[in-house]
């Protein structure tokens, strides 16, 4: 059996492990009952909001694509990121989502290499937000949860994050060119000279940290209304300072989708608020549903623009 099927075993094998973990010390029944309670309207404006992030989703991508000079369409965008998410969210396949997208950017034209480096440039800009969010809530997170171990944990994550984004806007250009000199390290001289261009017109900047915090508070939204709809005693402000460390945290490459790993984090989470766990489960296997249902039209756009006579590259991994 070749590595990469190994890996995907393993990722499956650890979301079950962590899933059954979970309901292993929560009372199953309690969690379907609440599951079962679930508000349709309320439902139905999460999958909206779901629908709707797509969109701020694609436009950012198309942003980072513009600035970096290797321009998509916003429809030929849109469509790409949608096959992107299918699979991400729906196969355990051993090739990702990311390594689609980077297939299908080719087809439209643009050189591998760029390629890799606009889904890179554009999920590495999100995080870089997500830590700026987690940042700004650090204020309620020390007001509302007493655990010293989580307060510190949060607070160096923003420090290192901070001082990263800091060191390499002041030292990028020094650093590419060092990474220029040898054969095997030129791709993340390109890298780094790409993710450096998203930060230099304080304009787009400013519209990138605009799409990817909008996209963020949208995740929170989705969140917010599936929690109300259960009918669980979640604020927003509860949800602010829960869920882009879940975000955080699910972005770790070790489950598939992100199952286990979100379920884990929520309950934690919510549970230094108060939250019952079991109506937090039902939360988070609900929100998992959900992004899987919004990203079902990405199969069928797959297959109706599929080509033929090509398939996709073995990318194991996204490297540069």
């Amino acid at each position: 059996m070749n590595r990469k099927w190994l890996a995907v075993i393993a990722k499956a094998a650890i979301s079950v492990l962590l899933i059954w973990y979970l309901f292993d010390r929560v009372d199953v029944t309690k969690v379907m009952a609440r599951a079962r309670t679930l508000d349709l309207g309320e439902a139905a404006l999460a999958i909206a909001v779901l629908l709707v992030q797509t969109g701020f989703v694609t436009a950012r991508w198309w942003l980072v694509a513009r600035i970096m000079k290797a321009p998509l369409a916003f429809g030929a965008a849109l469509r790409i990121l949608w096959v992107g998410l299918f699979f991400n969210q729906t196969l355990p396949s051993a090739v990702g989502g990311d390594a689609i997208r980077v297939w299908l950017v080719t087809r439209e034209g643009t050189p591998l290499g760029k390629a890799v480096n606009l889904v890179l440039c554009d999920r590495v800009f999100a995080l870089v937000v997500l830590v700026g969010i987690i940042g700004l809530t650090l204020p309620i997170v020390y007001a509302r949860i007493g655990d010293e171990a989580t307060r510190t944990a949060l607070s160096v994550l923003v420090g290192a994050g901070a001082a990263g984004i800091a060191a390499f806007l002041l030292t990028g250009e020094r650093i590419a060119e060092l990474l220029q000199r040898w054969r095997f390290t030129k791709p993340f001289a390109a890298l780094a000279r790409d993710f450096r261009q998203l930060f230099i017109q304080p304009a787009s900047t400013l519209a990138l940290i605009a799409l990817s915090s909008t996209i963020h508070l949208l995740t929170i939204a989705t969140v917010l209304f599936i929690g109300w709809g259960l009918d669980l005693p979640i604020t927003f402000a509860d949800a602010l300072i829960v869920i882009p460390t879940v975000l955080m945290v699910t972005t770790l490459p070790i489950s598939v989708a992100g199952w286990g790993v979100r379920e884990g984090a929520m309950v934690a989470g919510f549970g230094f608020l108060g939250i019952a766990a079991d109506g937090v489960l039902a939360l988070s296997v609900l929100f998992g549903l959900a992004t899987i249902l919004v990203a079902l039209p990405g199969g069928l756009l797959w297959l109706v623009g599929r080509p033929r006579d090509q398939r996709p590259p073995d990318i194991q991994g996204l490297t540069p």
